[in-house]
């Protein structure tokens, strides 16, 4: 018998590990660690370490990592995005003041890729954005569909961080561009964003940002422990998500302490905005019939004692939520993580808001929010903070709310960026050029025979 080797421990850490084995570490672990690893044979083992060498018959690669920073900051495109499901979202939530007045304002940005048009040669892409001002309740949106060529730039994939950085830019003069830039050597980002002439939609402004980001931590994290997220509830209950194509899923990161600044106008409101925002990148092949990716509530929180989290809940057709997919990440402030999934987390309506933009529809913003950590009651101070997508009988509540404690005017805990969506599934009514793939579906055989037959003892 051979006792443990800790030569590969800093002298603190073998003292830990003694310290453990000799109390037997039932706090930690449930049962004792062992003092003695098994009898090995002697002359057995390799002949120079594992791995020093080249290797055959084993991954080295693939399995090392989902995400791959910084270059996972950029758009994603290639074969398996080039469909009508593909959608790549960008945006943030911010909270700040107007440097020039003192007023609290919210500023959300979104820049949405998606689809092919082949008259464009390329996919779709739109922005929308809403200012709100959270002492008199002024809401103003603007949103856009950018003609126009789409342009690309940066360093080389394995460019040094310090020397990773890329671009994006869309548009024309007449209807404005939208550009965003960024540059892991500082975590800083650009965003900016002309919208030169509105669609013939009610509720939308003309408007432009000129916005510096910079992350500060922690960083970029996740909003599930594996670092994709379900998309929408599965209406046709197929079964046919696939993580190999990103079928039904997505690739989800958010930095949920990026420090912004810069100038904003929307219709005749210009403010110097300074603050802090919610940032988040998705990207998969999600927009497909099969799902209800458009009904949901998504909302970002930050609480009175440094504490974060966000949540997703998901609708079905009839706009009542499915709390089986449900999932949730609370961002304690020294950035440790906790995530809960299905009715874990729930919220109870007790007062709807009825919609101004799509007739019938009464968006619960009051309420009831229950999470393993605590139990808020959620209301905004000014409800209409609605706008209008491009799909037909689209709804966007895209605001603030703010948590209280004990009832609906107890006192505040937190504050968070709510978006209440109802919208078809594909988002825009466009990008439909090319066929849906069948192949990017899970195969439910899997691509193996039909398994025998077999008979279980009972």
């Amino acid at each position: 018998m051979e006792t443990i080797k800790t030569g590969g421990l800093t002298a603190e850490e073998q003292a830990q590990l003694k310290q453990e084995i000799d109390r037997g570490a039932p706090a930690r672990y449930g049962w004792p660690m062992p003092t003695q690893s098994p009898m090995r044979p002697d002359a057995t083992g390799n002949p120079v370490p594992f791995g020093s060498q080249p290797m055959k018959g084993i991954e080295t690669v693939s399995g090392h990592g989902l995400y791959s920073f910084p270059r996972d900051h950029r758009y994603h495109y290639g074969p398996v995005y080039h469909g009508p499901e593909y959608a790549e979202w960008l945006y943030f939530s911010a909270f700040g003041t107007d440097k020039k007045t003192g007023d609290p304002y919210t500023l959300f940005w979104m820049s949405l890729l998606v689809g092919y048009d082949k008259q464009m040669q390329r996919p779709l892409k739109n922005t929308f954005i809403a200012l709100h001002n959270l002492r008199t309740g002024e809401f103003l949106p603007g949103v856009t569909l950018y003609p126009g060529e789409l342009v690309t730039n940066g360093s080389d994939d394995h460019a040094a961080k310090e020397d990773f950085w890329y671009s994006m830019k869309i548009g024309t003069e007449e209807h404005g561009f939208l550009e965003e830039i960024y540059h892991a050597k500082d975590e800083t980002w650009q965003f900016n964003v002309d919208i030169k002439k509105k669609p013939p939609m009610q509720r939308v402004n003309t408007g432009s940002m000129r916005i510096t980001g910079k992350v500060y931590a922690p960083g970029y994290v996740y909003p599930t422990p594996m670092g994709l997220e379900n998309e929408g509830h599965d209406t046709s209950r197929s079964g046919r998500h696939n993580p190999a194509t990103v079928y039904g899923i997505s690739y989800y990161y958010l930095a949920p302490k990026m420090f912004i600044n810069g100038p904003v106008t929307i219709g005749n409101r210009s403010i110097e905005f300074d603050g802090v925002a919610w940032f988040e990148h998705q990207w998969g092949n999600m927009r497909t019939p099969d799902h209800e990716e458009g009904i949901y509530i998504w909302q970002d929180a930050y609480l009175n004692n440094g504490d974060m989290f966000r949540l997703r809940m998901w609708r079905k057709p009839d706009l009542s939520h499915d709390d089986t997919i449900n999932n949730y990440a609370y961002i304690h402030k020294d950035g440790r993580m906790e995530f809960a999934y299905g009715p874990a987390v729930k919220f109870t309506p007790i007062k709807s808001y009825q919609s101004k933009v799509v007739e019938g529809i009464d968006i619960p913003l009051y309420g009831i929010l229950e999470t393993p950590q605590g139990k808020y009651y959620v209301a905004p101070e000014f409800p209409d903070q609605q706008a209008i997508g491009f799909a037909p009988q689209t709804s966007l509540w895209e605001g603030c709310l703010y948590l209280h404690e004990g009832s609906l005017d107890g006192p505040i805990v937190g504050r968070c960026y709510l978006e209440n969506m109802i919208t078809p599934w594909f988002y825009v009514p466009g990008g439909f050029d090319l066929p849906f793939r069948e192949e990017i579906r899970r195969a439910l055989d899997g691509g193996c025979p039909p398994a025998p037959d077999f008979k279980f003892y009972k």
